[in-house]
C-alpha cells in the first residue's frame, strides 16, 4: 500500500457576509515549517481565490484597510510568543485590475507619498530569545499601521527579503 504525501499546508476559509456582500473569509493559511519560504503560501493563497472565483464571490482579502488589536486576548500558544494576537483586516477583491496586474508580474511602483512597515525577518527568533524588544516592535508596528489607516492608507504590498518584511501603505479606496 503506497503511503499518503505528507501536506504541506493548508487554508481554512468560510463564508461570510458584510454590508449585504458575500465573501470569503480567509481565518487561516499555515504552512509546514520545512516548507515555508518556498512559496506554499502563496500557492495556498491563489488556490483560495480560483475557488472564490469559482463559487461566485468577488472579495477574499488582501489589501489591509483595518487593525484589530489582541483578537484572540492570550494566548499560550508559541506562535503567538506571549504577545497580544494583533490582527490586520484585509479585503482582497479577486477580480480586480490590481490583482489580475499583480498575478500578471506587474507590480506598480509605490506611490511618492507611501509609507513603510519594516518587521525584522528574524522576529520569531526575537520573540523566543528577547520578548521585552518583541513587545516594542509590536507596539511600535501596532502605531504605525493606526496612523497610516486613519489617513486613508492601506497596505496593498508585501515585500520580504532576507533581512525583514515590508508592508507598502498607499492612500486607497475600495
Amino acid at each position: 500500500m503506497r503511503e499518503a504525501p505528507t501536506p504541506a499546508g493548508f487554508t481554512l476559509t468560510f463564508a461570510a457576509m458584510r454590508e449585504g456582500l458575500d465573501y470569503g473569509h480567509s481565518h487561516m493559511v499555515g504552512v509546514v515549517k520545512e516548507y515555508q519560504n518556498r512559496g506554499v503560501g502563496r500557492l495556498l493563497k491563489l488556490a483560495q481565490r480560483e475557488d472564490a472565483l469559482r463559487s461566485g464571490r468577488e472579495r477574499l482579502g488582501a489589501i489591509v484597510r483595518g487593525y484589530i488589536a489582541n483578537l484572540y486576548g492570550g494566548t499560550s500558544r508559541s506562535l503567538h510568543a506571549g504577545l497580544p494576537t494583533d490582527r490586520l483586516a484585509a479585503k482582497w477583491w479577486v477580480r480586480s485590475q490590481r490583482v489580475e496586474e499583480v498575478l500578471g508580474g506587474r507590480v506598480r511602483p509605490m506611490a511618492a507619498d507611501g509609507e513603510r512597515i519594516a518587521i525584522s525577518a528574524g522576529i520569531r527568533a526575537i520573540c523566543q530569545d528577547e520578548p521585552l524588544s518583541a513587545e516594542k516592535t509590536q507596539t511600535k508596528v501596532c502605531k504605525q499601521f493606526l496612523a497610516n489607516l486613519a489617513n486613508g492608507r492601506a497596505a496593498v504590498r508585501f515585500e520580504f527579503n532576507e533581512e525583514q518584511g515590508t508592508y507598502l501603505l498607499e492612500r486607497y479606496e475600495d
